[in-house]
């Protein structure tokens, strides 16, 4: 029997995991921020989100990438743009702190394209 494709990003949240639980907002601005320093922190004790799968969706478009610390930042030039609006299912690392290879990228950072905006996060159980 051929293996089927997910036909949608709901479908695929289904596949991945089962049910998302949601975890929190990072409110973004011209100003890298994480998850632990949102207007309400969320996971922010180490470990964090590593090792987490997380479904991502902003309110406007919005730079991102998974960060080794709870104060790492995102930048217009090494952060993925997610448009507004749309579904972005991410892993973060869980790779051992004392492994040869090093970080783990525990935290989430988030900065604007044009505009301030909420970024939700959900965790896919």
């Amino acid at each position: 029997m051929a293996r089927r494709n997910a036909r949608s990003v709901s479908e695929a949240i289904v596949k991945y995991s089962g049910s998302p639980r949601f975890l929190g907002v990072i409110d973004f601005t011209g100003a890298s921020k994480t998850n632990a320093q949102a207007t309400v922190p969320f996971n922010a004790a180490d470990p964090a989100l590593a090792g987490k799968i997380l479904l991502l969706q902003s309110s406007a478009d919005v730079y991102v990438l998974p960060v080794a610390s709870s104060t790492g930042t995102v930048t217009t030039s090494n952060g993925v743009l997610v448009f507004s609006g749309e579904r972005v299912i991410i892993t973060c690392d869980d790779i051992d702190k004392t492994d040869i290879a090093g970080e783990r990228f525990g935290w989430l950072a988030a900065i604007q394209s044009v505009g301030a905006g909420n970024l939700r996060i959900w965790e896919l159980v």
